[in-house]
């Protein structure tokens, strides 16, 4: 038994040294350093490999049980090693360390197990759990390796993640391979299926496969990145004031340019028909770069911006990120406020600032203030905070960050890691009723607008019906009028005047439109409290628009909008 194992284990090391494409990288030389502590990269990219490794850890452990189902004793044996392996995520993210010591554990067991296993048609399944094992503690050595390449992080350097991924792709491969090995021997015996603790693994092995893709190796990866003001609604979060774009080429990020979104607007050569859901947004003016995140579903309206970029003459872009406002604003709520010219921002007054600044029209750009002030002062916040802290945020905030890719994979993974799914979701369901706003104010009074959208079902005059409530009231008061004057005296008036910009920044009126998403018709609406109602079908939903009368400050309002109801299984999804 032991011969075999070994033979089987040298024929394993000479898969393993087989890497990719050629590449290879020296981490010998490198200094390391406390890789859980000292690493600062980019929250997404985090949250990438934190789930990685997770899924490791408990796909394995899954492993473990499915196994000991084939013999009692074995149940009761690998009783005591899930009961030793067993760590919730938030505990693995609080001291990941011990992610690297569960897995060494767990392969130390596996190895025990393959032992005490039974002769005859077990000794294929025993040579199987003892390679891997082996290659279990191997992959843990991959936090090293990470340790290395957060050097260069900081330098726009990720070639080194290249290397870790060619370096890695056999092994997993190898992993993969050896659990479909097992689960087929084993197949017969199992009480429930495996199939998906091994498509939970294969996530980890696309993680791995994919990063070429999003570091750009051979192939230019070009992204940009949208920034969404969640205060003035527009259907996939906040109408987007600015955007950042970069190169990903061979690891190395390059040509970083940030624009307002008025250096491309109306610059399109092609004539595009105004769609339905634009109509009442744009008015008789034209379709454009702006107005262009109509859909609530990313991906149609991301496909939007693309298009209107490319035409207005800007490069071809491969994936799209949006975030919004309140990611910042979150941020500073967790890890502290900045000090920028002299002037405390936290997390409540950051948006108010940032559109002061932008609003105001002063000789200092929103570009300089923004790139050459705010953001390196995030950036410096998020170098001091802890790893585990940041992950938490990350997860925490990850339906604030949509994606969508040209490329497949890429968008196979973001989809794997929940990256504005549950508004994606939602969307799709067939018994979802999906509410959607959008300000048409041309202004941020969004901020102060509280509000509630219920949705109910009634019996009228013997007649079922659905209710769709909402409740709003507008809460621009005392505490804005001191903000206000405070960044008054310490910045002074701009080309606006200041009661524009008061106007601006949330006093002004609120007016909002509400696009109701139904997955099939409906029949005998009625509204109260509205001033227009439009309706048509888009694509597999049939939408209704309700346009709300406008919304004072220190004012409020109710609306009701009402529908026979024959399908007793819908819900409604609205996000603010």
């Amino acid at each position: 038994m032991k011969e075999k194992n070994l033979l089987f284990a040298q024929r394993e090391d000479v898969l393993y040294s087989f890497i990719v494409k050629e590449k290879r990288f020296d981490f010998s030389a490198k200094k390391q350093i406390g890789f859980w502590k000292k690493i600062r990269i980019h929250a997404s990219f985090l949250r990438l490999f934190e789930d990685a490794l997770i899924f490791l850890f408990f796909a394995l452990s899954i492993f473990i049980i499915s196994v000991s189902f084939t013999g009692y004793e074995k149940v009761l044996k690998m009783a005591d090693i899930i009961t030793e392996t067993s760590t919730s995520v938030s505990t693995i993210i609080e001291n990941p360390k011990m992610l690297h010591d569960s897995i060494v554990n767990i392969s130390d067991k596996i190895q025990g197990l393959s032992e005490s296993l039974d002769s005859g048609t077990y000794d294929s399944v025993s040579q199987d759990l003892f390679i891997l094992s082996k290659n279990i503690k191997k992959s843990a050595v991959l936090l090293d390796d990470l340790d290395i390449c957060t050097q260069t992080i900081f330098e726009n350097d990720f070639s080194c993640f290249l290397n870790v991924s060619y370096k890695y792709q056999p092994l997993f491969a190898y992993i993969e391979k050896n659990i479909e090995n097992t689960q087929t021997k084993l197949a017969s015996l199992f009480v429930e299926d495996l199939d998906e603790y091994i498509v939970t693994f294969q996530k980890i092995y696309t993680t791995i496969q994919v990063m070429p893709e999003i570091f750009g190796d051979r192939v230019l990866h070009r992204y940009v990145i949208l920034f969404q003001n969640a205060y003035e609604k527009r259907a996939t979060g906040g109408f987007v004031g600015s955007f950042y774009v970069f190169d990903m080429n061979d690891g190395y990020m390059r040509d970083q340019k940030f624009y307002d979104i008025y250096q491309f607007d109306g610059q399109s050569q092609k004539k595009t028909l105004v769609p339905a859901l634009a109509q009442s947004l744009v008015g008789k003016e034209p379709w454009s770069l702006r107005d262009a995140n109509i859909s609530p579903y990313f991906e149609t309206s991301a496909q939007y911006f693309l298009d209107f970029l490319e035409t207005a003459g800007s490069e071809s872009r491969d994936t799209v990120i949006a975030i919004d406002n309140r990611m910042l604003e979150d941020f500073l709520q967790v890890f502290g406020s900045i000090i920028v010219d002299d002037f405390l921002l936290d997390h409540k007054n950051i948006s108010f600032y940032l559109s002061y600044m932008t609003e105001g029209k002063f000789e200092q750009s929103p570009k300089e203030f923004i790139v050459n002030k705010v953001f390196p002062e995030i950036w410096k916040k998020a170098k001091e905070a802890e790893l585990s802290e940041l992950l938490q945020f990350v997860i925490h905030k990850r339906e604030n960050i949509q994606v969508f890719s040209k490329n497949d994979r890429m968008a196979y993974l973001a989809k794997m890691f929940e990256f504005g799914q549950l508004r994606a979701s939602a969307f799709i369901d067939p018994n979802t009723i999906f509410v959607s706003q959008t300000s048409i104010s041309g202004n941020k009074s969004d901020a102060f607008i509280k509000q509630e959208i219920t949705y109910e079902k009634r019996i009228i005059e013997g007649v079922n019906k659905g209710v769709i409530t909402f409740q709003r009231q507008h809460d621009w008061g005392e505490d804005q009028e001191v903000l206000f004057t405070k960044l008054l005296g310490h910045f002074g008036e701009g080309k606006t005047p200041k009661k524009d910009v008061k106007r601006i920044l949330g006093k002004g009126s609120n007016h909002a439109l509400f696009q109701i998403f139904f997955p099939q018709s409906i029949q005998n609406v009625s509204s109260i409290n509205t001033k227009n109602i439009r309706s048509w079908q888009e694509e597999n939903h049939f939408v209704y628009e309700l346009d709300l009368p406008l919304l004072e400050a220190g004012a409020s309002q109710n609306s009701e909008f009402s529908f026979d109801v024959e399908n007793e299984d819908w819900e409604l999804f609205f996000t603010q």
